[in-house]
Formats: structure tokens, sequence, C-alpha cells
């Protein structure tokens, strides 16, 4: 009975010293974890609104006809393309799923968009502090890129999660030597240049940075010559589970089916990758304002560089050797080769930020006390916020050729045995729709206007593009104004019937 009775006592006083936190202490304990959570949630949101307003184009598009193939049919298709077959193989099961297909084929960019959060938080916190991290996090969630290519059929945003896990595990692989980390360093490495060609620029540059550290035997960054040896294990490996695809690569190079050369001189090459990774100038026009605020994250990178710099950052070498060496690589292929683009390479925007968000922090930091370092860092965050808040609308307002909608048009107007022909620069969106929506057999492929104002052609439809998508149509117009009726215009898509 003592015993026992002691034991109540035991359990009593333990019960009675427990303490219960309040929720305002469970925030301020947790503050990072919630802001995090938040952040999260908002670049989910940001990229899941009007993700199916506008038409697929021809990239798009491209992507889901390959991706609608057998998974062997895929790869053998994917060898006459210029890019390798991972993403396309991904896509292909997201496509079984029910939906509009602008959703569903867009959902797996929106999925690694948001991924991509957090391998940057945990890089920029392991390199700069955990503020760093989350204001990282904040920028991309609101960034004008990341939400363009989140919005988009292509594998541009899974390079850009790739990169980031990348760019962390190599980190925290050369600091800490752990098996684990050498092991998601290599399997993000060999998924990257498995997704596109240009994620050789990352991994051989964070391979140079390694090796470039080694011989630094008397900087505490030096690789040990345990880690050294395993830097040329990991990095053999990569070669060697990349081998099979490498005639392929060779095959692919030698083809005309290649992007648009990268129209930039050597000068305007670093401003122009800026704007890029700022405001992303590929559905927004260059404004003052965004022209701007590209201005405003190259000062505050490079105050972020400077600052970091006079700190002794030994980070600061690792941000900037990524950011130089992959962009000068780029410079150069931009020279002797049309395979290139910004887009390529925007996995650079995880350095990219975390030195502007290292900037935003560190200039805060300077401003006194602690309450006016929160102001101050308070105070960038929100004219930030404001300003992607008046200039993130183009991204939302359709502003693509409407080809599902005129196609759409077509069929509820269309009668038994008419005919359509499609004035645009994408040749495969028309013939995608025409298939859902199961009017494939009235498209007539490869026609010009002669067709339509041929009396024996049978073509009573012609659907053309905007002349700022596809400036041909500038002859075409008068023409078909001349012979035919206007009966719709749908989002920079005009529709012209001509009755029998």
């Amino acid at each position: 009975m003592t015993g026992m009775r002691k034991g109540s006592q035991d359990f009593r006083g333990m019960a009675g010293q427990r303490s219960f936190n309040s929720p305002i202490e469970v925030v301020a304990n947790n503050r990072y974890a919630i802001c995090l959570a938040a952040i999260s949630l908002l670049t989910l949101v940001l990229r899941l609104y009007h993700l199916g307003l506008d038409s697929l184009w021809l990239d798009e598009s491209f992507s889901i006809v390959l991706s609608q193939n057998s998974l062997t049919g895929i790869i053998a298709l994917a060898s006459e393309d210029v890019h390798p077959p991972l993403y396309y193989l991904l896509l292909h099961f997201f496509l079984s799923l029910p939906g509009q297909i602008e959703l569903v084929a867009r959902m797996p960019s929106v999925i690694f968009g948001v991924l991509a959060i957090f391998p940057l938080y945990f890089l920029a916190k392991d390199l700069f502090g955990k503020n760093v991290g989350i204001v990282a996090s904040l920028l991309y969630a609101v960034s004008f890129a990341g939400i363009t290519y989140s919005q988009e059929a292509r594998m541009y945003t899974m390079m850009v999660f790739l990169g980031a896990i990348q760019m962390y595990y190599f980190y925290r692989s050369i600091k800490r030597d752990q098996l684990a980390d050498w092991a998601v360093f290599a399997i993000s490495s060999v998924l990257i240049v498995y997704t596109h060609y240009y994620g050789f620029l990352l991994t051989g540059t964070l391979a140079l940075y390694g090796l470039a550290i080694s011989f630094r035997t008397k900087s505490k960054d030096a690789l040990n010559t345990a880690a050294f040896r395993h830097l040329l294990i990991i990095m053999a490996l990569i070669f060697l589970a990349f081998l099979p695809q490498l005639p392929v690569a060779y095959h692919q190079s030698q083809s005309s089916m290649v992007a648009s050369q990268l129209q930039t001189d050597n000068l305007m090459f670093f401003p122009k990758l800026a704007y890029f990774l700022t405001a992303c100038g590929i559905k927004n026009p260059r404004t003052i304002l965004t022209v701007a605020f590209t201005a405003a994250y190259m000062a505050l990178s490079a105050a972020g560089i400077v600052l970091a710099w006079r700190k002794k950052s030994r980070e600061l070498s690792y941000l900037l050797t990524i950011l130089i060496i992959a962009s000068m690589a780029t410079l150069l292929l931009s020279n002797f080769t049309r395979f290139c683009g910004f887009r390529y390479i925007l996995f650079l925007i995880v350095p990219y930020l975390a030195l502007v968000s290292n900037g935003i922090v560190s200039l805060a930091e300077h401003a006194g006390n602690a309450r006016y370092r929160v102001m101050t860092l308070a105070g960038m965050i929100a004219l930030i916020l404001l300003a992607v808040a008046f200039s993130i609308t183009p991204l939302y307002s359709g502003t693509n050729v409407d080809i599902r909608g005129a196609m759409q048009y077509v069929k509820d107007h269309s009668s038994s045995g008419d005919k359509v022909v499609v004035f645009n620069s994408d040749s495969i969106s028309p013939g995608l729709y025409a298939g859902l929506l199961g009017i494939q057999d009235m498209v007539e492929k490869n026609s010009s206007y002669d067709d339509i104002i041929s009396d024996d052609s049978g073509i009573v439809w012609a659907i053309v593009s905007d002349i700022r998508d596809n400036p041909g149509n500038e002859d075409v117009l008068p023409l078909l104004n001349e012979h035919m009726q206007l009966r719709a215009t749908v989002s920079r898509a005009s529709v012209y019937y001509r009755p029998t």
C-alpha cells in the first residue's frame, strides 16, 4: 500500500508539473514551420488559379501527343525529339486521370512547382539561416517564372525541383560526408539529366565546385580524402547511369527540330537572365514596373553578395559558383547551338532567390534594434508583394490563342460534311483539340487560303490566329474578309464561315 501510495503521489506530482503552452506560445515555438506551411499553401493556390484557362500551345500539345503512346513508344518517339524521356513517361500516367485535358496535363508541373519550396527553404536555411529560407520560399511562391512554368505542361518545374534537391544534398554531402546525402544527390543528378540535358550544367558545376575545394587543403571548406573519393565515385556512377542515353543524345543533337537560338549579345545576357528569373518575359510585357522590379531584385542580390562577403561567408562561393559557371556555359552554348534558352536553366532561380533573400534579411539586420529590423523586413516584403500583385495579372488573363474555344464553336455550329482549315503557327494543338472534340475528320491538313476561295474545295470554316501569334496571317486575313464571313472572335482566334 505504501508503495502504491507513493507511486500515486509521484504520478500526481508529475501531472501537476505538466504545463500546457498557450496558442501564442505554440505559434512562437513553431513559427517557421507554420510560415513554411502557409507559403506552401500560397504556392499551390497561385499555381492552381486559372490553371486551365489558356488553351494548350505547341510545346504542351507535343508533350501530350507524345505521352499518349505506350511507354516503349514514348522512349522511341522521344529519341526523335530534343529532350530526354523522363518527363514524358511521368506525364503518361497523369493523362489517364479524368478531367479537363489542360488541368490534367499541367498538374505534374504544379506538383513539382510546389514541392520545390522545400529544398529551396532548407538550402537557404543551411546557408544563411531560417529567416533567409522563409523569405526565399516566399519569393519563389510569388515569382513570375515559378508560376508561369508551373502552369505549362513541360518539364521545367520538374527540373527546378530536382535541381534544388541536387544543390541542397550536394552541400550537405561535402559538409557531412554521409552516405544517405550522397545517395540522394546521385539519384537527383541522374533524374535531372534524364529530364533535361541542361541538367548536366548543374551537375557538372557542382562537380567542379567539389573538385576545387578538395584542393584547398588549408581551408575549412576543403574536402577530406574520404569525401573526395566519394565525390569521384558518385560522379562516375552518374555518368554510367546516363551512358545508355548517350547515343540517343548524340542523335538528337544532330536533329533540325531544335529550339530557336537564344537571341542576346554577350553584354546583355546577364541582365536578360535576371529579367527572366525575376519577371519571366514569356507572358508579361516589359513595363516600367517589371523592369524596376528586376532592377530591385538585382540590387538586393548584389547586397546579399556584398554583405555575405563582408561576413566572410564561405557559403557565398557555393551559390556564386552555380550562378556564374552555369550561366556562362549557357552563354557559350548560345554562340554555336540553337538548342539554348533561358528556360533551360530555370534551376538558377534557386541560388538567385537565395541571394536576393539574403540581401533582404541582411539589410533588415542593419536597421538598428529588433523592432526596426522587423519593420524593415516586413516593409521590403510588403513592397515586393505589392509589386507582384500589380504585375501578376497577365499570367491569369488567358492571353494565348484560344484554339480550344474556336474548335468548340465550329463543332457547335457546323453541319455534317463541313470542312475546317486552321491558320496557326501551332500545327499540333488544332489536331489535338479536334480529336478531343470528335471533329478530327473535318480538319483539312496542309491547306491554304486557295483551298478556301476555290469553288470546289468544300471548305466552309476557317480558324485564324492573331497576327501576334502568327505574322504570316497578315496576308491571309484580307482574303478571308473578302470571301468569308467573320462569325466569332475567341481570345485572339477568329472563326470565319463561308455559306455553301
